[in-house]
């Protein structure tokens, strides 16, 4: 493919350039744009209120000059007839679920003319950002999936050498098979085993990139960052009990709201994830946290008819993004 200066017809995929990057849309009409989100990339948009919508060619444009895609013998081959991306671009109007790395306008007008998935600007748009706004990847996978992970750093073969229940070992196991899933996916790269180890604290580090790590009976979850980061998960239960959180998790200045026993769970993830960040918190102290104080981003999972509590504290939450492995659903 490449991109040329000519005249805008309808089912052209066209791009115009926005700050270091381009923004992407299907003209659909002589006078008209679809395309996913703005012509102007915003970092801190909240990606829950962009959408797919039609503009008309000049608001699209703003003054630039757009490029139309022209196509090899091969993409020609692949490419959806002119009616068929029109109609695609169009029907898609009103859908939401952007992430500016994940699921983009490039990512729109590649599906509306081949039917694929695709972004040539997402390792630009992860290293620009990333500067800014550092990446953190959350992974929530089954510990089943990765219980039988042989590789550990030597602490934690010190530390399996010590545990009886056998639960517990796969959960420990499935944290550093995660790990290493989380570090090539994200990354590109194998983590390197011998340089992990633990701080006073007891929290784990290795070379290059911060991550963090917690499980459950049955889920095991991994955070990575090229930036400090935090994260928690704990099983939202029934039977949790609400007095003895309250009186172990509030602050004072938490104390004179009304909290539900997912709110309280919640909050506690929140504490966790912040001791996890924060390596000047010498001890868990959580009545002595200050949520307000960090950038927090918590959601619910759901898994074999059971419901998880996640919470993640990075230097920004802006570009955190939370990959379930294994069908689990996160809200």
């Amino acid at each position: 493919m490449k991109w040329v200066l000519k005249e805008i017809k309808p089912a052209d995929m066209v791009r115009v350039p926005s700050g270091s990057f381009y923004h992407y849309g299907i003209c659909v009409d002589e006078d008209s744009i679809v395309q996913f989100g703005e012509s102007v990339v915003n970092p801190l948009v909240d990606p829950n209120t962009v959408e797919v919508n039609k503009t008309d060619i000049n608001d699209f444009l703003r003054g630039r000059f757009a490029e139309v895609a022209e196509y090899d013998k091969k993409e020609l081959k692949r490419k959806n007839p002119d009616e068929k991306i029109i109609e695609y671009a169009n029907k898609s109007i009103g859908k939401k679920g952007y992430h500016i790395l994940y699921n983009n306008c490039e990512h729109f007008a590649n599906e509306c003319v081949f039917n694929v998935h695709s972004c040539s600007q997402t390792d630009d748009f992860r290293e620009s950002l990333s500067k800014k706004f550092p990446m953190v990847d959350v992974y929530i996978a089954s510990v089943d999936r990765f219980k039988s992970n042989k590789i550990l750093p030597k602490y934690a073969k010190t530390e399996l050498k010590a545990v009886k229940n056998e639960s517990l070992a796969e959960q420990k196991r499935a944290v550093y098979g995660l790990l290493q899933y989380a570090v090539k996916n994200s990354f590109g790269k194998d983590v390197n085993i011998k340089s992990m180890s633990k701080d006073e604290r007891g929290k784990p580090h290795m070379q290059d990139y911060s991550f963090s790590v917690s499980h459950t009976r049955e889920l095991v979850c991994v955070a990575v960052s090229k930036s400090n980061i935090g994260a928690d998960l704990e099983e939202i239960k029934e039977h949790s009990a609400t007095s003895p959180l309250k009186t172990h998790i509030l602050s004072e200045s938490e104390k004179d709201k009304e909290y539900t026993k997912e709110e309280l769970l919640e909050l506690w993830t929140k504490k966790e994830s912040i001791y996890k960040f924060d390596d000047g918190i010498k001890s868990y102290i959580p009545k002595e946290i200050d949520t307000n104080l960090y950038q927090t981003k918590s959601v619910k999972i759901d898994f074999e008819k059971k419901q998880y509590s996640l919470s993640v504290t990075a230097v920004s939450v802006m570009n955190v993004n939370i990959l379930t492995l294994d069908g689990r659903k996160a809200t």
